[in-house]
C-alpha cells in the first residue's frame, strides 16, 4: 500500500542519514535583547509552527511543531487560519517558559494573503469556524502579522513531503 511504502521510504532515509545534533541551548547573556519571530503555514494535510529567538548575534529555532489535519475538512484558507492560531498558543507557551528574557518584539509570519487580510480585518465574520481564529489569534498576538513568500517561510518545510536530506540540509533552518 502507499502508505507502507511511504513509511518504508522515511525508515530508509533515518537509517541512511546517521547521527543528527540538535543545538539546545541559548547561551544569552542577563539583559540582552531578542525578538521572537513566528513562522506559520499549512497544506490540504498539515500545519506547521517554527518559532525563532534572535539576538544581535544568532538567530535560533527555539521550537518547531506540526498537526496533521483530518482529510478534507479545512480549505487551505481555513488551515492557514488554524497555523496562525496554533502559532499563538505556542508562543504563548515560549512567552511562559522565557519569564527572565528581556523580548523586545515580536513578528508573525505566514504566506496566505487572505489569512492576514482576516486577522487585520474589522469584520464580525458571519462563519463561526473564522471568526473563532480571528478572535483568538488577535486577543494571543500583536498586529504584526506578515507576508513572507512560502519558498522563504521555514514552517513551510514541515507541511510539505520534502526528503529528510532536504530538509535537513535546507539554509531555513
Amino acid at each position: 500500500s502507499d502508505i507502507l511504502s511511504g513509511f518504508s521510504s522515511i525508515l530508509k532515509q533515518w537509517s541512511e542519514f546517521g547521527s543528527l545534533h540538535i543545538k539546545r541551548s541559548l547561551n544569552l547573556e542577563e539583559g540582552e535583547k531578542v525578538w521572537l519571530h513566528v513562522f506559520v503555514d499549512a497544506s490540504p494535510k498539515a500545519t506547521a509552527t517554527a518559532i525563532y529567538l534572535s539576538t544581535s548575534k544568532s538567530s535560533d529555532l527555539i521550537l518547531a511543531k506540526t498537526r496533521i489535519l483530518p482529510l478534507n475538512t479545512l480549505t487551505v484558507s481555513k488551515a492557514e487560519l488554524l497555523a496562525a492560531a496554533i502559532g499563538c498558543r505556542s508562543l504563548k507557551f515560549i512567552y511562559d517558559e522565557l519569564t527572565t528574557v528581556n523580548i523586545v518584539d515580536v513578528y508573525y509570519y505566514t504566506d496566505s494573503q487572505i489569512c492576514i487580510s482576516w486577522i487585520n480585518s474589522h469584520n464580525n465574520f458571519s462563519n463561526i469556524y473564522i471568526r473563532n481564529r480571528v478572535t483568538e489569534i488577535r486577543n494571543l498576538s500583536n498586529s504584526k502579522w506578515l507576508y513572507m513568500e512560502s519558498g522563504r517561510n521555514p514552517a513551510d518545510l514541515a507541511t510539505k513531503p520534502y526528503s529528510l536530506n532536504k530538509t535537513l540540509n535546507t539554509t531555513l533552518w
